[in-house]
């Protein structure tokens, strides 16, 4: 028996089949800052129109999210192909430094940033469905699951199958080449709000045409693809997952009562599926003043911020 009564059954939240993490028909705007995964959803969403279920799993509801009845499986590597050009990457990347960042006298402001390099990578990621429920102690020591920090309040605010609420594809950098409080900000969500994954095959590191640098000759310069080689394992990736729901769940808890302590708020996690997957990311290396930085983009979607170290403290 699992959470839900059936897993046909389209009007449950927790654990159905691969499912929309919020109702699709609603426009939304995200913004991922730096700062693990946190989504904030800046238009308001209504709930899902859900029948409550209230059966409960026999299976043990830990924080270790490990389910027993899973089973091995082949290895498989499924990607997103690069649908943002290096063009535009290159453009958002001088918006950000020059124009947020204020950088502008800093750098070589012509028709290119001279000191700033743009490559193109698949970086390795693990991405886990899982169900997911936070719960508090009353003054009584009574517990409770109907306190959801942002963005699930936002999105479920309907009440949901013994406090549990099914999210698919929360996801953790599992290479070694950059560093992931840097690069989780671009892709960490990107398998909840993008499901056109295909089978990882050579054709998806052809080079790229990227015209913002242009040879001598005038043609595109050809922007190589490369696969960031593989480091952490499912269980770590799936620790980092869990370790930053419990610091945001805190977190938000304690600012919203005051008489709150830490680890008042215990987040239990069960591990749906696991997958291995590779994201496409442009990465920018840029100078200033002799020190060199590296900023992140998604190559696969126009609409996630860059993600780099924040310069504003220094020239603003």
């Amino acid at each position: 028996e699992s959470w839900i009564s059936s897993r046909d059954d389209p009007g449950v939240i927790a654990k159905s089949s691969r499912c929309s993490f919020i109702n699709p028909q609603y426009n939304m705007t995200l913004i991922r800052p730096q700062q693990f995964w946190l989504l904030r959803i800046k238009v308001t969403l209504n709930p899902f129109k859900h029948r409550l279920v209230n059966k409960f799993s026999s299976r043990r509801y830990n924080g270790s999210g490990r389910s027993n009845n899973s089973k091995r499986k082949s290895f498989q590597l499924d990607a997103l192909p690069f649908t943002v050009s290096p063009d535009k990457a290159y453009q958002k990347f001088r918006t950000w430094a020059i124009d947020e960042q204020g950088l502008g006298p800093f750098l070589s402001v012509g028709g290119q940033i001279g000191s700033a390099q743009i490559s193109a990578a698949y970086t390795p990621f693990w991405s886990f469905d899982v169900n997911i429920r936070f719960m508090t102690k009353g003054s009584f020591g009574n517990r409770s699951y109907s306190w959801r920090p942002e963005p699930f309040y936002s999105a479920y605010r309907g009440a949901a199958p013994n406090g549990a609420i099914y999210v698919p594809g929360l996801s953790a950098y599992a290479g070694y080449s950059y560093r992931r409080n840097l690069l989780d900000p671009v892709h960490n969500t990107t398998p909840v709000f993008k499901n056109d994954f295909v089978p990882f095959g050579s054709w998806m590191l052809e080079p790229l045409k990227f015209h913002g640098g242009e040879t001598r000759s005038g043609s595109p310069q050809h922007l190589e693809i490369f696969p960031d080689p593989w480091n952490a394992t499912r269980e770590r990736a799936f620790s980092v997952i869990y370790d930053e729901l419990t610091d945001m769940a805190n977190e938000q808890y304690m600012q919203q009562n005051s008489d709150a302590r830490e680890e008042s708020v215990q987040v239990e996690v069960e591990r749906v599926s696991a997958r291995r997957i590779y994201l496409p990311t442009y990465i920018v290396e840029y100078t200033i003043l002799g020190i060199t930085y590296k900023a992140f983009l998604s190559g696969c979607d126009d609409s996630i911020i860059v993600s780099g170290v924040s310069h504003k403290s220094i020239f603003s």
